[in-house]
């Protein structure tokens, strides 16, 4: 699946116009947005596996921070795949920059998008009751994801009170540091490219030009804040699914009742029959319950 989306992108936009910073982004945002909302269709495994991490956490067979550590650890040879296939494809055959550092860093957001996604989605699974809760929250979410990650609506026609949106959305960032890491190459810090003079027309050289169609700023710096986003966002979501109030850091299905004074149906108590005895304890009597054996009839 990977590979087969890799090449249908890349198949549609080969070698693309790198003056066309809305061709150039667009590529980078549906990249983002495969590599990110892939991880979606993980929520039913997470519940799956949370039901049996209920049974087994009741039976103290080990913590809560061992099942939140192993899910995100067992993430990262999948992510790596997934981003090292699906990004040197989309990334050599679109016609991005052609350097190592450009294409590693590129990898490395991608990676990191991927892990930050899923433990997003893995949080999702975390704080939702069953499948038929996480499904609509998860896809509300994508929306808000998609829309403001700075391709669709960019930074100026947001209003003050929804920008909020775009600082805390994992694929702003990303699309916004990718965007920074194509046009702040040496290639693209020129005023004449393609015949065309950048700075006699719009002040500015060819690679702050096309950043600013899209108001993504021009700093490089703005590449190693991603990063440090991402690295962020990753351990915020996981810390959130250990969380002690959270229903896995509990330890138990959302609703059980564990008071004092009640047990819910959801109560993992046995009732065990104990064994009939051979004579009453001291202040016990036996009640007999066996039909009469006696025959009471007169033979003719």
């Amino acid at each position: 699946m990977v590979i087969l989306m890799g090449l249908l992108y890349s198949s549609v936009f080969y070698q693309f116009d790198e003056t066309n910073a809305q061709l150039v982004i667009g590529v980078i945002f549906n990249a983002v947005m495969f590599v990110s909302l892939g991880q979606q269709s993980q929520i039913p495994t997470y519940m799956a596996a949370r039901d049996i991490f209920y049974k087994q956490r009741r039976a103290n067979f080990f913590r809560t921070s061992s099942f939140v550590l192993s899910n995100s650890v067992s993430q990262i040879p999948f992510a790596f795949g997934e981003s090292l296939v699906f990004g040197s494809i989309v990334y050599w055959m679109c016609g991005y920059v052609s350097s190592v550092e450009a294409f590693l860093l590129f990898e490395l957001m991608l990676f990191m998008t991927n892990l930050a996604m899923a433990a997003w989605f893995f949080f999702l699974s975390c704080i939702s009751p069953d499948l038929n809760v996480a499904n609509p929250i998860s896809v509300a979410f994508i929306v808000f994801f998609v829309v403001f990650a700075g391709f669709i609506i960019t930074k100026e026609p947001i209003p003050e009170l929804l920008i909020l949106l775009q600082w805390g959305n994992p694929m702003a960032w990303c699309v916004r540091a990718l965007a920074v890491n194509q046009y702040t190459d040496s290639s693209f810090d020129t005023c004449v490219y393609n015949d065309v003079d950048y700075c006699a027309n719009y002040n500015m050289t060819m690679g702050e030009y096309s950043l600013t169609t899209f108001e993504v700023p021009t700093e490089k710096f703005w590449l190693w804040y991603g990063m440090v986003f991402m690295a962020a966002a990753y351990v915020f979501f996981m810390f959130l699914s250990y969380k002690p109030g959270s229903p896995v850091g509990a330890g138990r299905p959302t609703g059980e009742d564990l008071s004092p004074h009640g047990r819910s149906a959801n109560s993992d108590d046995h009732g065990l029959i104990r064994p009939p005895r051979r004579s009453p304890a001291p202040g016990e009597t036996f009640v007999s319950v066996t039909p009469d054996s006696e025959e009471h009839f007169i033979p003719v």
